[in-house]
């Protein structure tokens, strides 16, 4: 039980400080590529807004992700990680729980940036009398914390979901 903790603590701790270095990459996918990448099945899917936003290409990115129907369970399509539990986490092999810890430090990393972005334009919004505009960007974010804070996916996935829910509630409460 103690190593538990400590294992949280220190999983928390390297979450913050990874969101905090952050750094972005080039944008090396041709429209075409990110035109394609947009959809599957009708519905725009998560890792494809997350390539967008890590080729730089925020707006898009910012359009997709408040366009997603975060309660269709596709829009996790391909993004394995946010299938996985953590009873499913701790049985694994240390080696296979510390690659997947990485993964899960880097891609909360990067939906905190997004997310973060997608509540500054809502603010922006809200500040400008666009009140609809913003409840749209604010409820986007929220129903993604609600989806992602799910007991069946990673601890820390959970606590980055309950974190965006209520910094969008908070957002929208101003």
């Amino acid at each position: 039980m103690r190593g538990s903790r400590l294992f949280l603590i220190v999983l928390v701790i390297a979450t913050l400080l990874v969101s905090l270095i952050g750094c972005f990459k080039k944008d090396d996918q041709s429209p075409d590529e990110r035109s394609a990448a947009r959809t599957s099945a009708g519905g725009i899917l998560l890792k494809n807004v997350l390539a967008s936003w890590e080729a730089g290409n925020k707006d898009d990115a910012v359009k997709q992700f408040v366009s997603i129907t975060w309660t269709d369970p596709s829009v996790l399509e391909d993004m394995p990680i946010l299938s996985m539990s953590e009873k499913q986490f701790v049985a694994l092999p240390q080696d296979d729980r510390t690659r997947i810890q990485q993964e899960a430090l880097e891609l909360t990393r990067n939906l905190r940036s997004l997310v973060m972005h997608v509540l500054s334009i809502g603010d922006d919004h809200a500040a400008s009398g666009d009140t609809k505009t913003a409840k749209k960007h604010y409820g986007a974010v929220r129903d993604c914390g609600h989806t992602l804070s799910g007991r069946e996916r990673l601890l820390i996935i959970q606590r980055f979901g309950k974190l965006a829910a209520a910094k969008a509630s908070q957002s929208a409460s101003q």
